[in-house]
């Protein structure tokens, strides 16, 4: 196990060294992460929300996009000022991102959402106080 996490160490230091240097906020909690009992994403890079998945597939599945969305949408104060969400595959290596209008627009299948009114109507859900 030790060396499996190493190579994937290793592979993402080499495949991501242009990432050296930039600020990055590792494990971001949410304003709305005690409303759900925590929830932390694993980084934000660039105004990009990453998500790792170790997996060998890259196909996803609507547990991890829910997963992405419910970060996004907890970030009620857009603190992290979240432009782009996707996943990091270290063992194949790849990434998919998606600006967040278009990755709401594709969930939703709707385009008149913004992710202000998304946040909005999920802190009132959760019955969270403006």
């Amino acid at each position: 196990m030790v060396a499996d996490v190493a190579a994937l160490a290793g592979a993402f230091a080499e495949r991501y060294r242009t990432w050296n240097g930039r600020a990055a906020t590792i494990g971001p909690q949410f304003a709305g992460s005690p409303d759900v009992g925590g929830a932390d994403g694993d980084f934000i890079v660039d105004g990009c929300l990453w998500d790792i998945k170790t997996t060998v597939r890259t196909r996803g599945n609507g547990a991890w996009l829910h997963q992405l969305l419910g970060y996004l949408l907890l970030d009620y104060e857009d603190h992290h000022a979240i432009k782009r969400a996707g996943y990091l595959f270290p063992r194949r290596p790849a990434t998919v991102h998606r600006s967040v209008p278009r990755l709401i627009g594709s969930l939703s299948g709707r385009t008149d959402r913004t992710l202000a009114d998304l946040r909005q109507r999920l802190r009132d859900r959760l019955g969270r106080k403006t």
